[in-house]
C-alpha cells in the first residue's frame, strides 16, 4: 500500500507543477495526504468564500456543513456528491451520465428549525459539480432510493430533487 499512496503523491505533484497558478483545495473526506503537499493551500470542508467582482460564491465540501458565512453569498458550490442521471433502455440496459445539479435551497415546515439553526436561506442558489475523474463512481439523481444520504443539504430536505435542474456535461438539460 505504501508505494501505491508514494504513486499517488507523485502523480499529484506533477499534476499541479504544470498549473501556472495556486491551487487551493477544499478538504474532504478522500484528501487525508493532502496536508504536506506544498503546492497545495487548503480550506476546511466547511469551505471559503470566493469572489468575482462584488458576486461572492460560498465553495464547500457537500458531504459537510457549510460555514454559516457561506448562507450569505450569491450561491452555493458543492463538490463531491458525484450526481449522475441513470438511463435505460428497453431491453434493460443502463447508461450513466455525470450531471451538474442546480437549483434553489427550499425550506419546509419539516426543516425550517435546523434551517435556522444553521443560518440556512431561502431561495439561495446553489450548484452541485460533477465528478471530476472518470474513475468515480456516481449517485444516479433520477433513481436514488434515499437521495438524503449524500449530504446535509440533502439529508434535511433543503434540496428538492423535484425541483433541481439536471444538466449533462455537454449542455443539453435532461430535467
Amino acid at each position: 500500500m505504501a508505494g501505491f499512496e508514494e504513486r499517488e503523491k507523485k502523480v499529484v505533484r506533477e499534476f499541479l507543477s504544470t498549473l501556472a497558478m495556486p491551487v487551493t483545495v477544499v478538504k474532504g473526506n478522500h484528501d487525508s495526504m493532502l496536508e504536506n503537499s506544498p503546492q497545495l493551500a487548503l480550506a476546511p470542508a466547511e469551505g471559503l468564500i470566493l469572489r468575482d467582482g462584488r458576486t461572492r460564491y460560498g465553495l464547500f465540501h457537500g458531504h459537510a456543513w457549510p460555514a454559516p458565512a457561506l448562507f450569505k453569498t450569491s450561491a452555493l458550490l458543492l463538490g463531491n456528491l458525484h450526481p449522475v442521471f441513470e438511463f435505460r433502455d428497453g431491453m434493460g440496459g443502463v447508461y450513466r451520465e455525470k450531471v451538474w445539479l442546480s437549483g434553489k435551497i427550499a425550506l419546509g415546515a419539516r426543516n425550517r428549525q435546523i434551517a435556522e439553526l444553521k443560518g440556512v436561506r431561502k431561495g439561495q442558489k446553489f450548484v452541485v459539480f460533477p465528478a471530476y475523474s472518470n474513475l468515480v463512481g456516481g449517485a444516479a439523481v433520477n433513481n436514488w432510493e434515499e437521495p438524503r444520504q449524500i449530504g446535509p443539504l440533502f439529508r434535511h430536505g433543503l434540496i428538492d430533487l423535484e425541483k433541481t435542474g439536471v444538466t449533462l456535461l455537454n449542455g443539453v438539460k435532461v430535467k
